[in-house]
């Protein structure tokens, strides 16, 4: 793989540290909250938005020069007591233009192979204290369910995770959902409101995916 692409999937791969900055107690929402955000990564125009019974957290999100990642959790305290809609989703939006490389699964699926990719993955940016469990390519996006050992980056959250990538408007997005280690959801849950949330995104963009 050449150096400019994995230097793209970098990018991606270092926006999910951005996680981090997410307060767990900001949870449910006070007021009325927004369904979809717009970010505008270098130029382009990306809609996020989570499958029903999520929204957007606007404290919880930042854009700047390095990308956006936006933060979704149920909109009302009922949804936030409901089984379905535990957890949190984050969304990723890297804002380097992907459009003259060959960003795709395979190149995905190679990348986070090697010793680069799994740093990224890395909550302590140690490729060592990460497992790669499973991988799903699905409608075009790659889902990758990883296990890490070191310190979780939002406190009382499980060790193993799902994230999905794809392209949106020449940007490459990732996605996570957050599981808390009180009352996980099974991660075949996770990984099918990962596949919900995704699916969202390309329908809220499909003029331009």
């Amino acid at each position: 793989m050449g150096k400019r692409i994995e230097l793209r999937l970098l990018g991606i791969g270092l926006l999910v540290i951005l996680s981090g900055c997410v307060v767990t107690d900001a949870i449910p929402f006070l007021g009325k909250p927004d369904d979809t955000t717009t970010v505008y990564p270098k130029s382009a125009k990306i809609v996020i938005g989570g499958p029903t019974g999520f929204c957007v957290n606007s404290r919880q999100s930042r854009t700047n020069k390095d990308g956006a990642f936006i933060t979704l959790g149920p909109c009302t305290s009922e949804e936030f007591k409901a089984s379905r809609n535990k957890g949190l989703f984050i969304a990723n939006v890297s804002p380097i233009d992907v459009a003259d490389e060959s960003i795709n699964i395979a190149a995905l699926a190679s990348f986070f192979g090697s010793a680069a990719g799994l740093r990224s993955l890395s909550n302590s940016g140690d490729a060592k204290s990460v497992e790669i469990l499973d991988t799903v390519t699905k409608h075009g996006v790659y889902f990758l369910h990883t296990r890490d050992s070191s310190e979780p980056l939002i406190p009382e959250t499980t060790t193993e995770n799902w994230r999905g990538f794809f392209a949106v408007s020449d940007r490459l997005v990732s996605v996570t959902m957050v599981n808390f280690i009180e009352n996980p959801m099974p991660q075949s849950v996770v990984l099918n409101r990962l596949e919900d949330f995704a699916a969202r995104i390309i329908q809220l963009n499909r003029a331009t995916f």
